[in-house]
C-alpha cells in the first residue's frame, strides 16, 4: 500500500490515465450509431478537406439542415480530421472521444491543485470523474464528442483565466470561444469563473479580463444567432419558465442520484413530471441550502452553484 501511494505521489497522471482507460477503454470497439450516421458516414462535407466543406462546417449546424439547430463547427472539424486518418474506421473516432475525456481528467486535477494546493482532493476527484459512468454515452457515440470536446477546452480556459500572465488572458479567450464552438453550453464556463475567486481570493479575475471574456461570448453569441436565427430556437425559450421553476428542481435531484448511485442510467432519459417529486425535490433542495447557510460552508455554496450553473 505504502508503493502504491508514493507511486501516487509521483505519478498521479499516470494513475488517472490508466483508470479511465480500464473504464472506458472498451467504447474503442463500438461502431458508428444513432447522429453519426447524419454526421459521419452519410455526411459528404466531412469526407473531403477543402476550402468548400471547411466554410461549409462553419455556417452550417452538425446536420447540415437535416436535424436539430446544433451549431458546433469545431465538433464538425474533428470528425474531418478523423475521416482524414481513420476514413470510415470508427475505432480512430471512438479513441479522439477518449483522449479528450481523459484530457479533461489531467485539467480537472490541475485545476483543482490550483483552488486546493491539495494533491489527495485534486487526485481522488479526477480520478472518479475519469471513471464515473455517467459519461458513458458521450464515448459510446461520437456524435458525444461535442459534449467532451467543450469539456477540455472549457477547463483548459479556466486553468488559463485565473494565471496572472497576459499572454495566458489571450490564450484563455481563445479556449474559452473553442469551448462553445464545440457546444452551446460551452458559454457556462464564464458563468463558473467567478466561483473559482469566490473559493480561492487569490484567483479572482480582474474586470478587465471579465470584459474581453464578455466579448468573446457576445462575439460568439452574434455569429451563433447569424448563422442559426433566433426562430429556429423559439420552441426552447417558450419552454424557459417551466424548466426552470418546475422540471429543473426534479432534474437535479435525479442528476445527484445519479452522480451518487449510477445505476439505471439510459442515453435519452425520459423526463416525467409529477406534483409529488416536485414538492420533494424543492424540499430537498431547500433542506440542503438551509443546511449549507447554517454551517456558512464556502466549499458548500461553491458546489450548489457549480451544479447548478452547470444545469442552467
Amino acid at each position: 500500500m505504502k508503493r502504491f501511494f508514493d507511486f501516487f505521489r509521483i505519478h498521479p497522471y499516470l494513475l488517472i490515465l490508466a483508470a479511465g482507460m480500464t473504464a472506458f477503454g472498451p467504447t474503442l470497439m463500438g461502431g458508428f450509431i444513432w447522429d453519426d450516421h447524419e454526421m459521419i458516414v452519410k455526411n459528404p462535407y466531412v469526407q473531403h478537406l477543402s476550402v468548400r466543406n471547411l466554410k461549409h462546417a462553419v455556417t452550417t449546424d452538425v446536420f447540415n439542415g437535416r436535424g436539430n439547430a446544433y451549431y458546433r463547427p469545431v465538433q464538425t472539424l474533428f470528425n474531418m480530421w478523423d475521416y482524414r486518418v481513420w476514413g470510415l474506421a470508427p475505432f480512430g473516432y471512438h479513441l479522439t472521444n477518449l483522449i479528450f475525456h481523459l484530457l479533461s481528467a489531467l485539467l480537472l486535477f490541475q485545476l483543482l491543485l490550483i483552488l486546493f494546493d491539495d494533491r489527495r482532493v485534486a487526485f481522488w476527484s479526477s480520478f472518479l470523474f475519469a471513471i464515473h459512468p455517467i459519461i458513458v454515452e458521450q464515448l459510446l457515440i461520437i456524435a458525444g464528442r461535442a459534449e467532451v470536446l467543450s469539456m477540455a477546452f472549457g477547463l483548459a480556459f479556466l486553468i488559463l483565466a485565473v494565471q496572472k500572465s497576459q499572454k495566458m488572458m489571450w490564450s484563455a479567450a481563445l479556449l474559452f470561444l473553442l469551448s462553445c464552438f464545440s457546444k452551446e453550453s460551452g458559454i457556462v464556463f464564464l458563468l463558473l469563473l467567478p466561483l473559482l475567486g469566490f473559493l480561492n481570493e487569490a484567483r479572482r479575475v480582474s474586470l478587465g479580463r471579465y470584459f474581453v471574456f464578455g466579448f468573446v461570448l457576445v462575439a460568439y453569441l452574434f455569429f451563433r444567432f447569424w448563422i442559426l436565427p433566433m426562430e429556429k430556437m423559439a420552441f426552447v425559450w417558450n419552454d424557459i419558465p417551466a424548466i426552470l421553476f418546475r422540471d429543473l428542481p426534479m432534474m437535479m435531484v435525479e442528476y445527484l442520484r445519479i452522480l451518487l448511485f449510477p445505476v439505471d442510467l439510459h442515453s435519452h432519459r425520459r423526463f416525467v413530471f409529477s406534483w409529488p417529486g416536485f414538492f420533494l425535490s424543492y424540499a430537498l433542495l431547500g433542506l440542503g441550502t438551509f443546511l449549507l447557510i447554517r454551517r456558512k460552508s464556502r466549499l458548500g455554496f461553491f458546489f450548489l452553484l457549480w451544479f447548478l450553473l452547470g444545469f442552467l
